[in-house]
């Protein structure tokens, strides 16, 4: 069942274990972010759902890993990893790059004939199959992705003050970058069946609302849009409101 499964794993952080748990979330972060970014989340849901956040190497207590530059690689060490949970109601959400992968993680699932998610909740980013809007920014000069990430306010300012943080952490946000910027849309498989939620920020000048809710097209089964007031990262500006939104959808009550 669902809460029994061993969760000793490099690639999924538990900070909440929760014994014979009736859901499992599973998280994937946004370019640059580790699991600590949904360090908050375990607590805000009810005791009988538990939270895992997906820890890609390069960072945090993973940090002295070389990070992964490519979707499939990142793909194949996730998906088994999650597999054993598919045999209990799980969900699958991402933010950002983490909907992308969340998403190919849920094809891949499905194409090893494992149950799809019960719902795969899908934020702040455009449909895959839409081109990106942004030129490719992996290999800039070091002080121009940084002026480039500042814009995008995800990462607190202090950040950017510390040389020795930022050269710890530019690896593996330029190889975040390399997973999205290459990343060709496959259409084998068709749609997924599971229910879909897509969040989108009204201000996001990353990806238009319209742009999010071309989600739809792919999967055959329920969907799902919710837009909230902020931009790109409104997940983080509207925590409260995205949790009151995403914990009904475990059937928990």
């Amino acid at each position: 069942m669902t809460g029994n499964v061993a969760t000793k794993s490099l690639w999924l952080v538990n900070r909440r274990p929760v014994p014979h748990a009736k859901a499992t979330l599973i998280c994937f972060p946004f370019a640059g972010a580790g699991a600590s970014a949904y360090s908050g989340w375990p607590r805000r849901f009810p005791d009988s759902v538990q939270v895992l956040a997906v820890q890609l190497p390069g960072r945090e207590n993973r940090l002295g890993e070389d990070p992964l530059d490519d979707l499939d690689a990142i793909v194949d060490a996730v998906a088994p990893e999650i597999a054993p949970y598919t045999d209990g109601r799980y969900f699958l959400f991402g933010h950002s790059m983490g909907a992308l992968l969340a998403y190919e993680v849920a094809r891949r699932l499905r194409d090893n004939g494992r149950p799809e998610p019960q719902a795969l909740i899908v934020s702040g980013r455009r449909a895959p199959h839409l081109p990106s809007s942004l030129p490719p920014i992996r290999h800039l000069p070091m002080a121009d992705l940084i002026e480039t990430v500042r814009r995008f306010d995800g990462t607190p300012p202090a950040v950017f003050d510390d040389p020795e943080l930022v050269e710890l952490l530019l690896p593996a946000l330029r190889a975040d970058f390399a997973v999205s910027e290459t990343y060709a849309h496959a259409r084998n498989g068709g749609p997924l069946t599971a229910p879909m939620v897509a969040l989108s920020g009204s201000a996001d000048t990353l990806c238009t609302v319209d742009d999010v809710d071309r989600w739809r097209e792919h999967t055959t089964g329920p969907f799902r849009h919710h837009t909230f007031p902020g931009g790109h990262f409104f997940v983080r500006e509207q925590t409260n409101a995205v949790l009151d939104a995403v914990t009904p959808l475990l059937g928990l009550g």
